[in-house]
């Protein structure tokens, strides 16, 4: 059930209510990108401008299929997170942003929406801010995909809700 924020506008009632996972999908999969920025030091990541839509992080098969290559895996990293956001969204968890199959300049990777007004959780003390509902997803979550590198480089924290996001999943299962 999406979650509804209701407020009061004079005696008539506004029920404003999340955009739902599909339409973000359907953005990153087709809206037009309005501009991309490299980010030096994340592998060949890049920041997307998407026109009526948020940013997102684009990262290309080409920058980590070395990873996947030297362990004789047949996989893309753009493979994992696609299924790990259809996992969680299959859960009701709501944890992993959504993420997307793209081409860009004829590069294919993984398109996932930028979270805003959340950090990346080493750079944050955020014990005892976070949900204890959202660690307990979490946990379960990263139990059943048996993911073996969740630490604070991998997971954003928004402080002021208590909210955290998984992100990073090129490293479960079958490793």
């Amino acid at each position: 059930m999406p979650e509804s924020h209701e407020s009061f506008e004079g005696k008539n009632r506004v029920e404003n209510t999340p955009q739902p996972q599909a339409d973000l999908s359907s953005l990153l999969e087709n809206g037009e990108i309005r501009s991309v920025k490299e980010l030096e030091g994340y592998w060949g990541m890049r920041l997307m401008g998407i026109k009526d839509g948020d940013d997102a992080f684009f990262r290309p098969d080409q920058e980590t299929a070395f990873i996947f290559e030297s362990t004789g895996k047949d996989a893309r990293r753009s493979d994992l997170e696609v299924v790990a956001f259809k996992i969680d969204e299959a859960l009701g968890f709501r944890l992993v942003p959504p993420v997307v199959y793209r081409t860009v300049n004829g590069m294919e990777g993984s398109l996932q929406k930028l979270i805003k007004d959340s950090s990346i959780a080493k750079r944050l003390k955020w014990r005892g801010t976070v949900k204890p509902e959202e660690l307990t997803k979490a946990a379960i979550f990263d139990y059943l995909l048996d993911v073996k590198d969740r630490r604070g480089d991998n997971f954003l924290v928004n402080q002021a809700s208590g909210k955290i996001w998984l992100i990073d999943h090129d490293y479960w299962m079958f490793w």
